[in-house]
């Protein structure tokens, strides 16, 4: 187990420990994606921290936050796993989709791929991409107006 007084001075100023859940959150820059990093922006912290406490990174393999905490530094919440199980755990934990709806039976299809549906934003899709007579007549006038 690491302790947070191992840490190197230049990243432990800018580490906060959160007692109830053992993350190290990082208050430092972080990056347009959520995640934490080093002053010049050079470096991913939390991939930093598991390869300077844990080992190197494989390639292929991501650094995956076991607590799902994007700015926690805690090397003991780090994993190293593929991309593909990075991208099915990503997809188990989504409850709701891009547009709120539970994705949960009976709200759900399955592609193939195994990948899920939502129902009520496929049902209304047709209703969203279809235009009115007025937008139609409006459109062939100005296909008109410049052909």
């Amino acid at each position: 187990m690491i302790d947070l007084c191992q840490l190197p001075e230049r990243i432990a100023r800018y580490v906060e420990p959160e007692p109830f859940s053992g993350c190290w959150l990082w208050v430092g820059s972080c990056d347009s994606g959520g995640y934490p990093l080093t002053g010049t922006g050079s470096l991913i912290v939390h991939r930093a921290m598991y390869e300077m406490y844990i080992g190197g990174i494989a390639e292929g393999f991501d650094v995956h936050h076991k607590c799902r905490t994007r700015i926690c530094v805690n090397p003991n919440h780090l994993e190293a796993i593929s991309g593909i199980t990075d991208r099915k755990l990503r997809l188990i934990e989504q409850t709701h989709c891009k547009h709120g709806h539970p994705l949960e039976a009976p709200n759900i299809w399955f592609r193939k791929n195994g990948r899920r549906i939502c129902k009520a934003c496929t049902r209304a899709l047709p209703y969203y991409n279809r235009r009115t007579e007025e937008q139609k007549r409006k459109r062939r006038e100005r296909r008109h107006e410049l052909g």
